[in-house]
């Protein structure tokens, strides 16, 4: 079974110009199933055509893996991508969540002050309650109950037994999807390798003409 990339150690060798940090960084947006073009984008990876020949290095590494794999490995594998996501999706929500209640604790603070100065200058009929705002608490509502249940369907797929992720749909979809989009991305650097050498032979052939 293909372990968490934890140790470059090959990829150090090979790719010598690299920080492992890059190295790393560009592996966990991998194993997330972002694509290359995506990832060299994001901060702190390495450039567009280092990224490229790193995520062809890991695909080709991983269909020699996973021709020779079990089922169950497979689902294994698949259930470890999907919770990565799913882990993604839960931080992504919390970071929306936290922004949301700043604003509001910022407009609590605000409507405090003026409150406070209107009790200072004897305005103490016109003092009135915090307002909540009911869109931005209904919002914010629902993204904890969001929170709540990735986090109940990720603690039930942690638990299950093997037999579960095999007969769970969602993972076994998201295995094929996973495998048909690495064999394309697969065929395609090895055309265009097929292709390049090609160029290289006629070039070779001309020199010796």
């Amino acid at each position: 079974m293909i372990s968490p990339k934890s140790d470059f150690t090959r990829e150090r060798k090979r790719f010598r110009e690299v920080p492992e940090i890059q190295l790393a960084t560009a592996r966990e947006y991998y194993d997330m199933g972002q694509t290359a073009e995506a990832t060299y984008q994001k901060p702190g990876t390495p450039g567009r055509k280092t990224t490229q020949k790193l995520f062809k290095y890991w695909n080709e590494d991983y269909l020699k893996e996973y021709d020779v794999m079990q089922l169950t490995e497979r689902q294994i594998i698949a259930k470890r991508r999907f919770q990565t996501g799913m882990s993604d999706l839960i931080f992504k929500l919390h970071y929306q969540l936290s922004l949301i209640e700043n604003e509001v604790e910022g407009k609590r603070k605000i409507h405090q002050t003026k409150m406070d100065n209107m009790i200072n200058y004897g305005h103490k009929e016109d003092i009135r309650p915090f307002e909540i705002d009911i869109p931005l608490e209904q919002l914010r509502l629902k993204i904890i109950l969001s929170i709540r249940e990735l986090r109940d369907y990720d603690t039930a797929i942690e638990i299950q037994p093997v037999a579960y992720e095999i007969q769970d749909e969602t993972i076994l979809n998201t295995l094929r999807q996973r495998e048909e989009m690495l064999r394309d991305k697969v065929a395609k650097f090895r055309i265009k390798d097929y292709r390049r050498k090609l160029k290289d032979d006629k070039k070779t052939n001309r020199d010796y003409q």
